[in-house]
This record gives C-alpha cells, structure tokens and sequence, in this order.
C-alpha cells in the first residue's frame, strides 16, 4: 500500500488482470479491455498487482486543478470493457476510454481512445487545435502522415506527441500486414491553471 494525493489515476488493461485495494476498503479485479479510475482527491492509499504471464496495461496519471482537486474526497471507480462505446467501420475499431458516451468522469479535460486496425486499413485521427494527442503504438505496425508531411514507419511500443499547426488537420494513421493497435490520449496544451510538473 502506498498513498497519493489530488491527481487522477486511470490503469487500462490490455491483458490479464489487475488487482486493487485501497484504504476506501475496496478491494476488485479489473479484467482485459477493462479500466479501474482512482481520483485520489485529500488523500488515498493503495496497492495493485499485475497477475498472469499475459498481463499487461497502462497507468496514466491525469493532472486536475491539483489545489482544487485535494479538497474533494478519494474515489475510485472501475468499468469492464463491454461499458465503452466502440464503433467499428471499414476495417477500424475505435473504442473511447475517455470522451463522449464513457463511462468515465474526470475532473481533467482529457479524451482518450483504443484504435485498433485490421491490415492495410486506414484511420483518420482529427487534431484539435490547442490540444496535444499522445499515440502509443501497442500491438503491430504501419505508418504516420500528418498534414503534409512524409509518412513516418510505426510500430510497438512507439510513442509520439503531435498537435495541430493549423485548423483541420488530422493524423492519418495506416496499418501494416498484421494490423495496428494504438492508445490516443489528447489533452489540452494549456490547461488553465498551474502544473505540478512541465
């Protein structure tokens, strides 16, 4: 068990399971495709463990108004895969972990999403202009254009930041021979208030 304060801790399951318990007295197991959200607010402690060969996810720490945030008490909530929107056309998958339709409500302006590709299909992500979208590639391969720029080859465990230099743009994103899975995470540049950390 260990304790943390004010900010936002989202851990999303790609495979196996989670385990969680804190000092509300909770103690689950979150599954594949599934996400656990803790708002530690004035103050929580927890522990969590990674169980079976496959087991793999991510934890995201999203930063509120952290002087505003400490004032609220600690929550924590968890959601299965099958509570997340996800709609599937041409060959692509998008399922929103945070945004329109989820189940998830945090106080930080964030959207994210799990884009998932069939070979050879194409994906068009819209950049918002003031806002700063980290991909992370996943599962499998392809490429990256955004505006005019070349195609820039991806592939698992990728990472990179892109934004908007002007309005409408979008990132294109191209899966190759054994498809593409990538994690989006946008949040805006400018916040609003003061970061723990830059």
């Amino acid at each position: 068990m260990h304790p943390h304060k004010a900010f936002e801790i989202m851990t999303y399951v790609i495979g196996g399971t989670v385990e969680h318990r804190d000092s509300l007295g909770t103690l689950q197991t979150v599954s594949a495709g599934g996400a656990q959200v803790m708002q530690a607010g004035s103050g929580i402690y927890h522990g969590e463990a990674f169980r079976g060969g496959s087991a793999e996810g991510l934890q995201i720490w999203f930063e509120p108004h952290l002087s505003e945030a400490v004032k609220h008490p600690a929550t924590y909530n968890q959601y299965d895969h099958e509570q997340f929107p996800t709609k599937a056309q041409e060959g692509t998958s998008l399922k929103t972990v945070i945004g329109e339709g989820s189940p998830v409500h945090i106080q930080t302006e964030a959207r994210m999403y799990d884009i998932q590709l069939d070979p050879g299909a194409k994906y068009s992500y819209p950049l918002s202009e003031g806002a700063l979208v980290a991909f992370l590639a996943i599962r499998g391969s392809g490429e990256a254009v955004t505006g005019n720029d070349a195609a820039v080859p991806i592939a698992h465990k990728d990472f990179a930041v892109a934004k908007a230099d002007a309005s409408g743009e979008s990132l294109s994103l191209t899966a190759g021979e054994e498809g593409l899975r990538v994690v989006a995470i946008e949040l805006p540049e400018k916040p609003g208030y003061p970061l723990y950390r830059k």
